[in-house]
């Protein structure tokens, strides 16, 4: 089974876990990695038009562990949903996993 690439769309080879050229995890895998908690806050985040503290406010949780989270999720996918293109792939990805 080949995997692709989240941002490049090259084929990552066999054994490899990330990318070679741009470092990022599989398309097929991303949403793997991400938790319940963590796809929910990413959603909330975007219906709140970036806006750490609305997500906060909303999630009933402070804005210090939402940009916690936030930053896990950058660190273990590449892509950082303090970025607008990031954000709306993190979601498309999301969405396509939760197909499966």
């Amino acid at each position: 089974m080949n995997n692709t690439c989240v941002c490049c769309g090259d084929i990552i080879p066999e054994g490899r876990q990330v990318c070679p050229g741009c470092n990022k995890l599989p398309s097929n895998e991303l949403a793997e990695t991400l938790t319940d908690v963590e796809i929910e806050m990413l959603v909330s985040f975007a219906d709140n038009n970036m806006n750490l503290s609305e997500t906060a406010r909303q999630q009933f949780r402070h804005r210090n562990g939402i940009r916690y989270h936030l930053d896990k999720i950058t660190e273990r996918t590449g892509l950082n949903p303090f970025n607008f293109y990031d954000l709306v792939q993190l979601l498309k990805l999301c969405e396509e996993g939760s197909r499966q």
